[in-house]
């Protein structure tokens, strides 16, 4: 888990806290005018081997290769991971029970389950093709669904096993703008239609969810936060209208239908962006926040909710009336219990969590009522990123799970294609018009929804979607560049149509498919800080966390590179003679390949140029996220981690390292169509070319790479 206490310095809190650091400049401890002290302590490798919580210890445990592998919580019990040698999570063994994770060659999941206890476990098994595009997805029952791609990588079809099917399309600039799912008789089940501005941003969208249809328009101002929101269904016309102050609060909010009058509701905010008031003609709604930014008191006109939280900033309990809401956590500080109390019944709720993945979701849970029989649910979702659910099983029974572009879900179904319920939202995830009552917990954004408190779980935070903000302050330093990631309380840099936030540190865009991905391994980055060995940072071939982070941004953006080349060749292939022909590197020599004849191919010189146009940009898109990430890992004191180096030049480094460079180049050359390219004679085609260098070039860095320089 990310330390949450290490950027204190940074933000702005109602009182200070009191950081110190050893002479190696790391955090040694952290003291809140409270008095509360959180003390972190190293071995003498300088890994962290744990700290000292006002609730209990963390212990860190290393395995054989020095990697962080076992974490015991004197609180929270014990966590034990196995990692292959690459450092790929394979097993975890938490409180309730275990998980597994299968990998192939390419660090692709292959395989993933869980179990309770001693009980069996419930196993998905996912293939992939050569370009790293997810092909098919099996669930525990044995239902197999079929996923297809264009040749950017984008996906086009989702293919269930109930004959139900997911139909994207994207315009030229690669914006998604229809989703269309059908039932198993071919039936419009959903159907989404978008149209974007120039910025790629939603303007206006045509749906239609088990025939009722509802059109809407979406406005943004200079700084493109949400200022306006239209939705016309049944012949009425609503609208949202928001106001912001300097810093992105939402000062008012007027909600207009038909000819009615408007709806107001003011914001007040203190000096800290914390939201202190908000009023209506029905009376004021108060907030009272705690020394570290957590929301502790919401003070209705009619009710009251308390709200408790660790000394690590997570929520653990909700209290209002009779109602009493308790949530668990695990030695890493994830979410893995719920405990409702209410009028003497008590329901109960734990989690298997999928973890190797760089945003965790809930893979299995299970529920009982007074101390009854757990009743078990399985959860499927897609295993890369930010996962899309399309199932959830329990007691024999499958529901069906069919989204909008926000990733939403906005129709459940059963594998008849029978609507169980259907779902609509306002801009910011307010529950429109529900209709039937399927208990998917996964609702707005596709992210877990308690119904009690009204709240959204997006892992480090929880977020309220009446107010449009998280209810404890972000730890994530966030951008001058971007200065509404500086305000700490605000969801999606107040566009949510655009933006999603799944780890609840910040805001993704919704309309660039390689932001998400690429910001899922900053999130992976995050998440394993203090895993990290500033060691890693020297020229062995020792292959180390950090490395397999950037080799799954390498993947990424090749992958997510909307490679469009499949017109490279006619000239060639028509056996023009007079066309100009140019040597080309397999592995290009800024990729550090080696300038020698076993690297090169002749083609066309127009279709070098344009196959250099794209990967210039493949490799500088990289280079920059990987400078960001190196920042990212910049501590307080003197020792700076992986600054100063190209991410291709460090991933060149080690085999597994080139070994991304080369699975990426693979994606490109099979996407863009080119490895059929020759000189249009009887010269070998790039394809066999790439297949020989690549064998060589990743296995003998020193005869057959350009490492160190990388330059052309």
């Amino acid at each position: 888990m990310l330390d949450s206490i290490a950027y204190n310095s940074t933000v702005k809190f109602a009182s200070t806290a009191c950081t110190s650091h050893d002479p190696a400049g790391r955090l040694k401890d952290v003291n809140l005018p409270s008095g509360a002290q959180t003390r972190y302590s190293f071995n003498a490798g300088g890994q962290s081997t744990g700290h000292q919580r006002p609730e209990g210890t963390l212990t860190i445990g290393h395995d054989a290769s020095g990697r962080a592998s076992r974490y015991s919580d004197s609180q929270r019990g014990p966590i034990n991971h196995t990692l292959d040698p690459l450092g790929r999570q394979t097993q975890e063994t938490s409180p309730f029970g275990q998980s597994t994770a299968r990998w192939d060659a390419a660090s692709q999941r292959t395989g993933a389950s869980a179990r309770f206890d001693s009980q069996p476990s419930q196993a998905i098994q996912a293939s992939w093709d050569a370009g790293g595009r997810l092909q098919t997805l099996t669930a525990p029952e044995g239902s197999a669904t079929q996923f297809t791609h264009d040749p950017a990588g984008r996906l086009t079809q989702i293919q269930r096993a109930n004959g139900s099917k997911s139909s994207y399309s994207y315009n030229a600039a690669g914006h998604l703008t229809e989703i269309h799912h059908q039932g198993p008789s071919g039936q419009t089940l959903a159907k989404f239609s978008y149209t974007t501005d120039a910025q790629g941003r939603r303007t206006n969208a045509s749906e239609e969810v088990a025939g009722q249809s509802r059109q809407l328009s979406w406005q943004y101002d200079a700084d493109g936060k949400l200022v306006q929101e239209s939705v016309t269904s049944a012949g009425a016309t609503s609208a949202s209208s928001y106001q912001y102050d300097s810093a992105g609060n939402r000062i008012q909010k007027s909600q207009t239908t038909g000819s009615a009058a408007p709806v107001v509701t003011l914001y007040s905010y203190n000096s800290l962006d914390q939201l202190t008031a908000e009023s209506t003609s029905g009376g004021t709604t108060s907030y009272r926040y705690d020394g570290r930014g957590n929301l502790i008191e919401k003070k209705t006109p009619s009710q009251t909710f308390q709200y408790t939280w660790s000394s690590d900033n997570r929520l653990t309990e909700v209290s209002s009336g009779t109602t009493n809401i308790k949530y668990g956590y695990d030695a890493l500080g994830r979410r893995i219990s719920r405990t409702k109390e209410q009028g003497g019944q008590k329901q109960e709720t734990q989690y298997i969590l999928d973890t190797a993945r760089p945003y965790s979701e809930i893979m299995l849970e299970r529920t009982r009522h007074n101390n009854g029989p757990w009743q078990e649910s399985v959860h499927v979702h897609t295993p890369d990123g930010v996962g899309l659910q399309l199932s959830q099983a329990s007691n024999g029974q499958t529901q069906q799970l069919y989204s909008d572009a926000q990733g939403s879900t906005r129709l459940v179904t059963n594998d008849q294609g029978q609507t169980i319920e259907m779902l609509a939202f306002d801009a910011f995830g307010n529950e429109l018009n529900a209709n039937g009552s399927s208990g998917i917990r996964h609702r707005y954004t596709g992210e877990a929804f308690d119904q009690t408190t009204g709240l959204y779980h997006l892992r480090a935070r929880d977020y309220d979607p009446s107010t449009g903000r998280f209810i404890s302050m972000d730890e994530h330093p966030g951008s001058q560049r971007i200065p509404l990631t500086l305000n700490k309380y605000l969801y999606g840099n107040a566009d949510p149509i655009n933006h999603i936030d799944p780890s609840g540190y910040f805001g993704l865009g919704g309309v660039s498919v390689s932001m998400g991905n690429v910001a899922n391994f900053s999130m992976r980055a995050l998440s394993l800080w203090d895993l990290i060995d500033p060691g890693d940072d020297d020229d062995s071939e020792r292959f180390g966390i950090f490395d397999a982070l950037m080799s799954g941004v390498v993947r990424s953006v090749f992958n997510d590179s909307n490679v469009d080349l499949m017109t490279l060749g006619a000239a060639a292939v028509a056996g023009v003679n007079s066309v100009a022909i140019t040597p080309h590197h397999t592995v290009p020599i800024y990729m550090c390949g080696k300038d020698q004849k076993s690297n090169i191919v002749n083609i066309p010189r127009s279709d070098h140029r344009a196959m250099h146009g794209k990967l210039d940009g493949i490799v500088i898109s990289a280079n920059i996220v990987g400078a960001g990430l190196q920042l990212a890992f910049r501590r307080g004191g003197p020792k700076q981690k992986y600054l100063g180096r190209p991410l291709m030049t460090r991933l060149a480094r080690t085999t597994q390292g080139r070994g991304a460079i080369i699975a990426g180049l693979t994606s490109f050359y099979t996407a863009g169509g080119c490895d059929g390219l020759n000189d249009g004679r009887n010269g070998p085609k790039l394809g066999v070319v790439f297949a020989v260098e690549s064998v060589s070039y990743t296995l003998n860095k020193k005869v057959n790479s350009s490492w160190p320089s990388c330059k052309r």
